[in-house]
């Protein structure tokens, strides 16, 4: 296909040059001049290209706002080419006035921008607002396949694999996305994020390894910073947990995760608290089931039967997801949750320390919890259209909860 362009192009060219060659004087200046506007528009449009690159490297720009803008700017440099057309006053230069444009074209299509303007216009197609999680993903993929070259699609497939909890496939995505921006401290914060997710939420080599790579080009990479909070609170070095957290809210105090950086902090700060205390002998002999700051309920564990009313289920879409949570009454964020599909219910499922949403924040360092089961149409976490809950259940409960999701749930 590249061949039939470059190929397309270069016969263009040669009928351009064919068609000016008869021209009075006159219209080759007036030719000269438009060449040199566009030649103009062409440095412009290479300096705001480098502008880009800059502050994309700089970590200004995320991978998708980057693509964006560049996209913009190949459809302005058409744009422009197409302004120069229209200025042209001359009726006896109507055959330059012409061809010009096709030069450009020709010009852009060797540049690659016919590709380009397809897949940004494939990508606008795309109903965003009203097509369900599968259809994104189905559409994605076409994409991906269509134009495996383009990072753009692969950031945005990756995103939409984390959404609906595809982990596997988030992390194919991002790791094609790596190999074709190796240097983008963005994709290899989020690669690494991805693996640790789908270690249940553990701290491994390889995680650190790549968010350490991210640091070392973008010093104040956001997720990657989290990250290296999370293993160095785990390995009880609470100070440089909070060092890193502290970095996050002090470049991005809206983060999308700041609340839960804010609690992790001060979880941080209570245990550092704890260590450096001298250590009371009264509180030696309470029980363990009675808890006190930084003491684990080790059978800290729920058991949880989800059901679905058989009608809701059959008006319920395929995509719609299930997510149970253990949630205290102190925070907005739950401790812990298991998603499930719609087809997986009845299911029983276990809430423990495995299933945290925030390293640090564990179910076994709380004594009651709520348990909660909702249901997400679009399968986005935040969003809840059916929801059911059972207040105060012991963190060590013996039994099994029950929560039945009928239509008077939502």
């Amino acid at each position: 296909m590249m061949l039939f362009w470059v190929t397309a192009a270069v016969f263009l060219i040669i009928a351009v040059l064919f068609i000016l060659l008869p021209i009075p004087r006159l219209n080759r200046r007036l030719n000269e001049a438009s060449q040199q506007q566009q030649a103009e528009q062409v440095a412009r449009y290479q300096q705001q290209l480098a502008e880009l690159d800059s502050a994309h490297a700089d970590g200004q720009l995320d991978s998708l706002d980057y693509e964006e803008q560049k996209n913009a700017l190949g459809k302005r440099l058409l744009a422009d080419y197409q302004q120069v057309k229209s200025t042209r006053l001359s009726t006896i230069t109507w055959l330059a006035g012409g061809s010009l444009p096709v030069a450009a074209i020709g010009l852009y299509l060797l540049l690659g921008g016919s590709q380009q303007l397809a897949f940004t216009q494939e990508l606008k197609a795309i109903d965003w607002d009203n097509a369900s999680g599968k259809e994104l993903v189905n559409s994605l993929e076409t994409l991906a396949a269509d134009y495996p070259n383009q990072p753009q699609v692969h950031y945005l497939l990756a995103r939409t694999y984390m959404a609906m909890n595809q982990l596997g496939k988030a992390e194919q995505a991002f790791t094609v996305l790596k190999v074709q921006a190796p240097d983008d401290p963005s994709v290899i914060a989020q690669l690494a994020q991805v693996k640790y997710l789908r270690q249940n939420n553990k701290i491994t080599q390889e995680v650190t390894t790549l968010a350490q790579q991210a640091l070392t080009i973008q010093p104040n990479q956001p997720t990657a910073l989290g990250i290296m909070g999370i293993a160095a609170f785990e390995s009880g070095d609470y100070q440089q947990a909070i060092h890193y957290w502290q970095q996050v809210l002090a470049t991005r105090p809206d983060h999308a995760t700041a609340t839960a950086l804010q609690q992790g902090i001060a979880k941080a700060q209570q245990l550092a608290s704890t260590e450096s205390a001298p250590s009371k002998p009264q509180e030696a002999d309470k029980p363990a089931s009675k808890q006190v700051d930084g003491e684990k309920l080790a059978d800290a564990e729920i058991s949880v039967l989800v059901e679905l009313d058989e009608t809701l289920l059959q008006q319920l879409p395929k995509q719609a997801k299930v997510y149970v949570l253990a949630k205290h009454a102190s925070m907005r964020m739950p401790v812990a949750v298991v998603p499930l599909q719609i087809s997986e219910l009845p299911a029983l499922v276990k809430l423990n320390d495995s299933k945290v949403m925030i390293a640090g924040n564990k179910l076994s360092q709380y004594q009651m919890v709520d348990v909660i089961a909702k249901i997400s149409i679009s399968g986005d976490a935040t969003q809840s259209d059916y929801v059911v809950s059972k207040q105060n259940i012991k963190v060590n409960h013996k039994g099994v909860v029950r929560l039945a999701i009928s239509k008077s749930s939502s």
